[in-house]
């Protein structure tokens, strides 16, 4: 139990790290890019 969920947290800050640092790479892309990488980045948030 303790093991999992701070794997958990882990795998959340990191996420959420590489979220910061992709996002604006994600505003700079184009609309196809983006739009097609967007399934993907909703299918992880949910």
């Amino acid at each position: 139990m303790l093991t999992l969920k701070a794997l958990t947290g882990l795998f959340l800050v990191v996420f959420f790290f590489l979220s910061n640092l992709s996002s604006s790479s994600f505003s700079a892309a184009p609309l196809l890019e983006s739009s097609s990488h967007s399934n993907h980045t909703l299918f992880i948030k949910s």
